[in-house]
């Protein structure tokens, strides 16, 4: 085999699963995929969407604990819930030179944080609208 080739391999799964803090909701294009968008509904109440950078192998877990740090962070340290949540991956682009598929995993759901201060029914209305999307 090639160096060049040998090389393409080390560095496509030196990136699988990486995260990218490119701002999704502001139309970012990270060149690998991946960024993360944290949208406030209601106080206490946050829409968190991360997705990972393209690799050969579908990353869920490094979804999961990106998706973990934006709820963190929006929940500004205070325990949070997540409901909703809805993970999937897709190919990024064809194969790798015929080989190889890139994947990006997307996450995306609602992190409930502790101190919120929605009521029952607002909660309720959130579960209903998203039945009806």
């Amino acid at each position: 085999m090639s160096g060049k080739f040998l090389l393409l391999i080390a560095l496509s799964v030196a990136l699988t699963g990486c995260a990218s803090s490119y701002n999704l909701s502001a139309g970012e294009r990270a060149p690998w995929g991946g960024g993360v968008a944290t949208r406030l509904v209601k106080p206490g109440l946050y829409y968190v969407k991360v997705q990972i950078n393209a690799g050969p192998v579908p990353n869920y877990g490094s979804a999961q604990s990106m998706w973990n740090e934006q709820a963190a962070l929006a929940c500004k340290g205070v325990e949070y819930s997540e409901t909703m949540i809805d993970s999937y991956d897709y190919d990024f682009v064809p194969a790798f030179l015929g080989l190889i598929p890139y994947k990006i995993v997307s996450r995306s759901g609602y992190c409930i944080c502790a101190d919120h201060k929605l009521s029952e029914q607002e909660l309720t209305a959130l579960y209903d609208r998203s039945f009806q999307e």
